[in-house]
């Protein structure tokens, strides 16, 4: 039928200048420093103030609700709504991938 390409050549070898890949942190560009000076030069009363309603963190997305039936089978330690939402999310995994393979089994082996 058709033969296999060849694999891809190596990559080139390293640089061997002397001086490493990583940039060095010890001796910043001077524009990385006009940068600084310039924020450090406006000062504190630069800063814009924020609304009420931003927060310092983000808000979290709340959990799903956990199915009836793990409340009874979780335990009752802290960690109980955890496994119980995990056992949760990937029994409803397997049911989807057991869907689909149900689906495309006649036409896999002829």
């Amino acid at each position: 039928v058709g033969a296999v390409p060849p694999p891809p050549p190596p990559p080139p070898p390293p640089a061997t200048g002397g001086e490493s890949a990583a940039p060095r942190v010890s001796s910043p560009q001077p524009e990385v420093n006009a940068l600084l000076s310039s924020i450090q030069g406006a000062g504190i009363h630069m800063l814009k103030k924020r609304g009420d309603t931003a927060s310092a963190a983000p808000a979290r997305p709340s959990p799903p609700p956990a199915p009836p039936a793990a409340e009874e089978s979780s335990g009752g330690g802290a960690g109980g709504d955890l496994t119980a939402a995990l056992a949760a999310a990937l029994l409803e995994r397997n049911k989807k991938l057991a869907d689909s393979d149900e689906e495309d089994e006649e036409d896999d082996w002829d």
